[in-house]
């Protein structure tokens, strides 16, 4: 029941996160209106495998963001949260690549990338 609740959190942080960061962009950046978002969104279903990439890359840095906050504080949340692990593809050791390069690094690279593809393709 803990994992399903864990797993409800998580997928609630990221649809936030989600939302913030669209908004932020999408609206208060490139001045778009949000009904000429949904309209360009509908007319082209392609774009939502964008906001599916967003969206798990905003649940997947909330996971490893409580898990980092959770062991460098020695609190315990209301979950147990452990980092997601991921490995380097080009490295022959097969090494764990660290928290805080995916956190400062890797999610908002890959974010940010996503989304200006996003906002290029709604706002043409």
């Amino acid at each position: 029941m803990r994992g399903i609740l864990k797993f409800i959190f998580l997928v609630v942080c990221g649809c936030a996160l989600t939302m913030c960061l669209l908004g932020f962009v999408l609206v208060g950046v490139l001045h778009l209106e949000p009904n000429h978002v949904i309209q360009k969104m509908n007319s082209n279903k392609a774009l939502y495998l964008l906001l599916i990439v967003i969206l798990a890359e905003c649940c997947f840095f909330a996971n490893d963001l409580l898990a980092y906050v959770s062991h460098r504080f020695d609190k315990q949340l209301w979950f147990d949260f452990s980092e997601i692990k991921f490995r380097y593809d080009f490295d022959n050791s097969n090494r764990v690549i660290p928290l805080g390069s995916k956190l400062s690094q890797l999610y908002p690279m890959t974010v940010a990338i996503v989304l200006a593809g996003l906002a290029i393709l709604v706002a043409k």
